[in-house]
């Protein structure tokens, strides 16, 4: 038999084999209407005010995850720490993306984006599955901690118990997961006196692609940020534009005494 022909049937077995695990597998997930959890967020989400909208595909997704409730938490924590094996990586690269095949193996990343959606939709319901999320803050692969940060901030002030490992990435030297680190404890908003410290020191360090994200994050902190006053003041005359609005706000939400002070600009 040919090779080409004897590496085109191994692709259509491991396919068919992972269609039969991925069903069975199905039969176990919550669902809403008949419909299984991964059914409803199999679509790409948009994490924006859509969700917000039932008539849209995000929205009705968002509405079928909070049916749904607490009973999608352990599923979606699995989900998050869904990785690719080596030969479902071979086997995507050999399949164009468009084939039926294809979408069926789902790439790792994909799933890993359904699963923070769902967080995203669930809230505080999602508080179950902070240990798991903070635990996958350790993992070796880079995806899999993005995805956990980002939904623990989804999660909110009931993932405090993940802040100190959050913090931990904030100085990560993949610049996204030290972001959604310093967006998601935003998020949470607990902690402050821990928490802000480690924001001034990055207004003072060198590092400017830390500067935008850590003063939209103490804004988010309000008034519990104020003795980060004096490191903002400087970014007022910063020569990014965006940085500068970034500070201004900020300090508008942070002391608005203050602020009020500034020569305007």
């Amino acid at each position: 038999m040919h090779r080409g022909v004897k590496v085109a049937i191994w692709i259509w077995l491991a396919v068919l084999l992972s269609a039969v695990i991925l069903w069975f597998a199905g039969r176990r997930e919550p669902d809403y209407n008949g419909k299984p959890l991964t059914s409803w967020l199999q679509n790409p989400p948009l994490f924006s005010e859509e969700a917000d909208d039932e008539t849209s595909d995000s929205g009705r997704a968002a509405v079928a995850v909070r049916h749904i409730g607490t009973n999608a938490v352990p599923y979606l924590a699995r989900l998050v720490r869904v990785k690719d094996s080596p030969f479902k990586t071979l086997v995507l690269s050999a399949l164009p993306s468009f084939h039926s095949a294809a979408a069926m193996l789902r790439p790792a990343k994909e799933t890993r984006e359904m699963a923070a959606f769902g967080f995203y939709a669930l809230g505080p319901m999602g508080k179950g599955a902070v240990p798991a999320l903070t635990e996958s803050l350790q993992d070796r692969d880079a995806g899999v901690v993005y995805h956990a940060a980002r939904s623990l901030g989804f999660i909110g002030p009931d993932a405090e118990p993940a802040i100190p490992r959050l913090l931990a990435l904030v100085h990560h030297p993949n610049r996204t997961i030290a972001w959604t680190a310093i967006s998601s404890l935003a998020k949470i908003r607990k902690e402050p006196a821990v928490v802000v410290p480690t924001f001034i020191t990055n207004l003072l360090s060198t590092n400017v692609i830390l500067h935008d994200r850590t003063l939209v994050a103490l804004g988010d902190f309000g008034e519990q940020a104020k003795a980060a006053t004096p490191f903002i003041l400087p970014f007022l005359n910063d020569a990014d534009e965006m940085t500068r609005w970034d500070a201004s706000n900020a300090l508008t939400r942070i002391n608005s005494e203050t602020a009020t002070k500034q020569p305007s600009r």
